[in-house]
């Protein structure tokens, strides 16, 4: 819910005109959950047209509608060139309004909604916190997160993703912050850009949106280090703190989260939150279903869901975490989606990678991989439970692109083996 504001404020953003005395609660994109004194949005995308619903939304009680093409309707309408421009502008200028606190902004190919997890738990020692639900970092996702900001919000965790080219730099072209973090640079939705090197242009355009005294926090290691120094070039910039100054602990999974925390950590004392604090944040945060979730499914089987999605650092470091694990280990694989041309090259080395380091590897009608490919769901199933039934301990790791739907895969195995 949002805070109560003028309508006239949201009609000047736009540049139009509204009744000084008329109140509007929020902003809304979808008229199946949209409350009365609402504008809608009417949202377009290549499913789906929110103008079919603009009558719709006046008759629940839309106090105007905000559309991009010319409409027969009774009500107070506003047509601007591109919805989902005015709802990020109509958004960010609510959080301008309202939100009084400090704002963080998180991008990057991998670890961004840990990442913001474990600055939420973090800044949640200090005080209220304002943070992106679940994923919600797109073009509709960040201007949800900012219409929930309210004036008691301390702080505000701001996570964003980028499928193309300049997608930072729209998200954040009206907010301003006091921290950004580019977390790291890889081969993700390669399929939307020309090169790795445009990813981190794109995703170091986060820096831009910093305020004057804002900090920029860049990776310790990465092969685009150089470009996002440029990038965040007339800020303070901070370098991801070293273990050697942070000790903490996680409930996490996976020697990866050890670079999460100590970005958090840089984070945090760029808030200038103190030690303890920080530690009791980070030891706080816990797995999310499908982020390396381990699953203690039976005395001889462990499952463990990292099915929300993949690419190749991400599995290389799902793999990674399966050569920690007791006993036999196996690796499910589906495939990984926004590659591009260098889909069956990623593909590839990723399969020689965990074909190296793993017991037993399978895809689900992925060959490109390279490994013991089933190209249909039942067939794979059954080829993992002769596996498990030869096994005295073992653990399962599920992992593949959302489009891939792995999940079936950790449902199956908990309704089988769940307590057996």
């Amino acid at each position: 819910m949002s805070e109560i504001l003028p309508l006239s404020f949201y009609a000047h953003i736009l540049g139009f005109d509204a009744e000084s005395d008329a109140q509007c609660v929020g902003l809304c994109t979808d008229t199946r959950i949209l409350k009365t004194g609402e504008i809608y949005i009417a949202l377009k995308g290549e499913n789906f047209d929110g103008h079919a619903f603009v009558q719709q939304a006046l008759d629940d009680g839309a106090i105007a509608v905000v559309v991009s093409e010319p409409t027969q309707v009774q009500g107070r309408v506003w047509q601007v060139e591109n919805t989902s421009d005015a709802y990020l502008k109509l958004a960010s200028g609510y959080f301008n309004e309202v939100f009084t606190g400090q704002s963080l902004g998180i991008t990057g190919s991998n670890g961004k909604t840990t990442l913001k997890e474990m600055m939420a738990s973090i800044l949640s020692q200090k005080g209220s916190v304002l943070a992106t639900e679940k994923n919600y970092n797109n073009e509709v996702g960040l201007p949800r997160t900012l219409m929930q900001a309210k004036r008691t919000h301390q702080y505000a965790v701001l996570e964003m993703g980028a499928a193309k080219p300049n997608d930072i730099a729209w998200l954040t072209r009206w907010i301003q912050l006091d921290v950004a973090v580019v977390n790291n640079v890889s081969a993700a939705h390669l399929g939307g850009y020309d090169s790795v090197e445009q990813i981190a242009q794109t995703k170091g355009a986060i820096y831009q949106a910093l305020k004057s005294q804002g900090t920029s926090v860049i990776p310790r290691v990465s092969d685009y280090r150089n470009t996002l120094v440029d990038l965040a070039e007339g800020h303070k910039i901070q370098t991801v703190l070293p273990d050697s100054e942070c000790i903490f602990e996680l409930s996490l999974l996976g020697a990866h989260h050890q670079e999460n925390a100590l970005t958090a950590w840089t984070m945090a004392k760029a808030l200038n939150v103190d030690d303890e604090s920080i530690r009791v944040g980070l030891k706080q945060v816990q797995a999310e279903a499908g982020r390396l979730k381990l699953h203690e499914v039976s005395s001889k089987l462990n499952v463990i869901d990292d099915t929300y999605n993949a690419n190749g650092a991400s599995i290389k470091a799902a793999v990674d975490v399966l050569t920690e694990c007791d006993g036999q280990t196996a690796l499910v694989l589906g495939a990984m989606a926004e590659l591009g041309q260098q889909s069956d090259e990623i593909h590839q080395a990723v399969g020689d990678y965990a074909k190296a380091r793993v017991n037993q590897v399978w895809s689900l009608n992925a060959p490109a991989y390279g490994v013991n490919n089933k190209n249909d769901f039942e067939t794979l199933m059954n080829s993992i439970e002769e596996w498990i039934q030869s096994q005295d301990k073992a653990t399962i790791l599920v992992k593949g692109s959302r489009s891939a739907k792995m999940e079936r895969v950790i449902e199956q195995l908990m309704e089988a083996h769940l307590c057996s």
